[in-house]
């Protein structure tokens, strides 16, 4: 029989499991290197031209910013992405953020992502502040925001062994960024 305390130590196989994981994913990201260096080449050499979708590179594409607590004292701030999917009915809006109790357990990013749609636990994009930038202190990455986001349910990490649990608040504790929301540990 397999006991799991959540929140405890994990196992030995999940542990290699990760390992493998984030093993594959270093392999995925060199070859892409190779590519990226393939078609800058250019096509009289053999090589090709790279397009991209990607929408989380800072200051090009709008993005949600949260604050969230990392100890007593001590916060810091996730960019999160929002997705939109057209249905017949209405609009699904999808939030893809990174899980900072992951973070701080050592799971890599990659691997600790949640995605929350509008349509499975509601929560709300206020547009007010649409537009405006946001300079990390810390690192000073510029970010372009999307808006604000409300949620009145309660949000878990579904994420092995992660026991974080959260609500966000539109209101953050900084006053000199109203463009931010907080997430607010239960």
């Amino acid at each position: 029989m397999d006991v799991r305390v959540k929140g405890g130590t994990t196992p030995s196989s999940w542990d290699a499991h990760l390992a493998s994981m984030v093993a594959d994913h270093k392999s995925r990201l060199a070859e892409q290197d190779k590519d990226i260096q393939a078609s800058q080449m250019g096509v009289e050499q053999g090589g090709g031209i790279r397009k991209t979708m990607d929408l989380g590179q800072p200051g090009t594409n709008p993005v949600v910013i949260f604050e969230y607590s990392n100890g007593p004292g001590h916060h810091g701030f996730i960019q999160a992405d929002i997705t939109v999917t057209q249905t017949e009915a209405e609009p699904i809006l999808s939030l893809v953020i990174v899980c900072p109790e992951c973070v701080k357990r050592g799971v890599p990013q990659a691997q600790a992502q949640m995605l929350i749609r509008s349509n499975h636990r509601k929560w709300y994009l206020d547009e007010k502040c649409k537009g405006q930038v946001f300079k990390e202190p810390g690192t000073g990455s510029v970010y372009v925001v999307a808006g604000k986001v409300h949620g009145p349910d309660l949000y878990k990490c579904s994420q092995f062994n992660c026991t974080y649990a959260f609500r966000i608040s539109e209101n953050s504790t900084y006053s000199e960024y109203p463009m931010i929301s907080r997430l607010v540990a239960e």
